[in-house]
């Protein structure tokens, strides 16, 4: 699992980091990048983007809102001390923006291990070899009928 930003994309703004260099944060070259359709005329203006979630950049958002917060250690959403907060109590926000990291690590570590998942699928087995054989295997019982089974 690495917790350094990703690569790829400038600080909460989602264009190239060659575009806005920042030398002092951390960064891997696993980042996939955000990938748009651009829709034809007729099709629904909405576009298609990454659903990557990026837990480094919640993270430094967390900092960011807690420090313009004032907030240091706010309780964990829905415990007894959070729920006696007021609404407009900025540590209850703070505490809701703080469950958003533990969300955003969920899904970031979900993903990596889906990743992983793939790729190990992928190196199991020679797919395109299973493939050829599945085809021999529906052309001969196109060629032989006989040879289906059948339920009794």
């Amino acid at each position: 699992m690495n917790y350094d930003k990703p690569a790829g994309l400038a600080p909460g703004r989602g264009k190239p980091a060659s575009a806005t260099p920042d030398t002092d944060r951390p960064s891997h070259s696993q980042q996939p990048a955000e990938a748009t359709n651009q829709p034809d005329q007729d099709q629904d203006s909405r576009t298609l983007s990454s659903q990557a979630v990026s837990w480094w950049e919640v993270h430094l958002y967390r900092d960011r809102m807690l420090n313009r917060l004032g907030v240091q250690a706010p309780p964990m959403v829905g415990t007894v001390a959070w729920c006696d907060l007021a609404d407009d109590d900025p540590v209850k926000l703070a505490a809701v923006i703080d469950a958003a990291q533990h969300w955003a690590l969920r899904v970031d570590t979900a993903q990596e291990a889906q990743a992983a998942a793939s790729q190990a699928i992928s190196a199991a087995v020679d797919w395109a070899a299973v493939g050829r054989r599945n085809q021999q295997h529906a052309d001969f019982l196109a060629a032989n009928p006989w040879a289906r089974r059948v339920a009794a």
